[in-house]
């Protein structure tokens, strides 16, 4: 590691489109100000550690939407993270008590191979939404290996 000691407003480069200045220092806490290039990913160490965690995660989880009737009336839509099948579909049975099996309808709207995709810039905007979705799960309440992505919706008549 390299040390350096700076007074505010002074500056030192990394390699040669990158500089960091001291902007101020207030008792134990130092502000720093970084110029770099937009295409130059700059984060908190925090940050960075929890952007690698989610892309750890989307690496390996498929998203399971599943619509169903339940046997006391009505129909509902929920989306599941998972890593496999097998988990998301006993995670629904935990979580729903009177599906009807018959009624059990499967859509993948997420699996890791479209992180290639989205890395191009060529996701639908259905598979765009999901990832968003997925990603607002993972940084705000994912308990993997399995989670819900949003909340379930509850299908009427009129949405039918």
């Amino acid at each position: 590691m390299l040390i350096f000691t700076r007074n505010v407003d002074e500056a030192f480069h990394i390699g040669d489109n990158a500089k960091v200045t001291v902007l101020g220092i207030k008792g134990n806490q130092v502000r720093i100000g970084v110029d770099a290039p937009k295409d130059t990913r700059v984060d908190r160490a925090e940050i960075r550690q929890r952007r690698l965690n989610e892309e750890a995660i989307l690496r390996r989880v498929s998203v399971y939407q599943y619509a169903f009737d339940c046997t006391n009336g009505g129909s509902k839509l929920t989306e599941i993270a998972a890593n496999c099948e097998e988990d998301a579909l006993a995670y629904l049975h935990s979580q729903f008590r009177g599906i009807d099996p018959k009624s059990l309808m499967l859509d993948i709207t997420w699996y890791p191979e479209l992180l290639i995709k989205d890395d191009l810039g060529r996701l639908d905007p259905k598979q765009a939404a999901t990832l968003t979705n997925l990603r607002d799960t993972l940084r705000h309440n994912a308990t993997l290996p399995v989670t819900l992505i949003d909340s379930t919706l509850e299908i009427t008549e009129e949405a039918a």
